[in-house]
């Protein structure tokens, strides 16, 4: 098993950091665990890759799911750890998935009618769902950052999650990036200005499908009309009546 994780220095000054690695429901899962590299110093804006090996323990049953820890500790601050997990699944054939992943948003509190020359005194926010329930989410990202989870995320998760975004109306727009395990991904752009609300992809093709089945029911309903107006017509008691 092998797990890559990017870890970026979001701070103005370099950070020297120490990286471990745990599962969380399955103690004893991996007979040996690998990180490379244990540490790092990582200079302010600049990202490095992290390497997850480990040999699972071959007691561990087939089709056993765990949680994997990946923490990461300031070695001189006394900072907070940053927490990532992802599920693992051991035995478990790759599932086929072609399909992106989906966003579904609203916009709260929208800039449409805000004057440029005040944009720094409203605000606006938006919330969204993202989900893909075939290979599983493995990714969020937003352009600019500050895309906020309201629930814990684990990637490879298949369930909805939810997050929000809040901004000024200076800065009216957001990309969402979202990719799923197979490396499928979408990206959607939310701009403030656009209104109240915003639908998706996949909530506008929703929209387009209802209406095309409306329009094929009122067809339906009248060509059942004119087919019951023919067969009146064409009935010997009618015909009686027109003679």
């Amino acid at each position: 098993m092998t797990l890559v994780f990017n870890v970026t220095n979001h701070y103005p000054a370099l950070a020297q950091l120490t990286f471990t690695c745990q599962a969380k429901d399955y103690r004893y899962i991996f007979s040996q665990l690998f990180i490379k590299p244990p540490m790092a110093g990582i200079p302010p804006g600049r990202s490095i890759e992290v390497v997850v090996t480990g040999v699972i323990n071959k007691n561990v049953p087939q089709g056993t799911m765990a949680t994997i820890e990946f923490s990461v500790r300031s070695f001189w601050a006394s900072y907070p750890p940053v927490n990532r997990a992802v599920y693992l699944s051991v035995g478990v054939p790759p599932v086929p998935d072609s399909d992106n992943p989906t966003i579904n948003y609203s916009v709260k509190n929208n800039c449409k009618n805000v004057p440029q020359e005040s944009c720094s005194t409203s605000a606006w926010n938006m919330e969204a769902t993202v989900q893909d329930s075939h290979s599983g989410l493995i990714s969020v990202s937003s352009n600019p950052r500050g895309v906020q989870f309201l629930t814990s995320f684990t990637a490879g998760t298949k369930t909805a999650v939810p997050i929000t975004y809040r901004a000024s109306c200076c800065a009216p727009t957001i990309d969402i990036k979202a990719t799923d395990a197979k490396g499928n991904y979408i990206t959607q752009h939310i701009d403030a200005n656009a209104g109240n609300e915003g639908l998706s992809d996949a909530g506008i093709a929703a929209v387009i499908l209802g209406v095309l089945l409306i329009l094929i029911i009122i067809v339906v309903i009248v060509l059942a009309i004119l087919l019951c107006l023919h067969l009146i017509l064409r009935s010997p008691v009618m015909k009686d009546c027109i003679d």
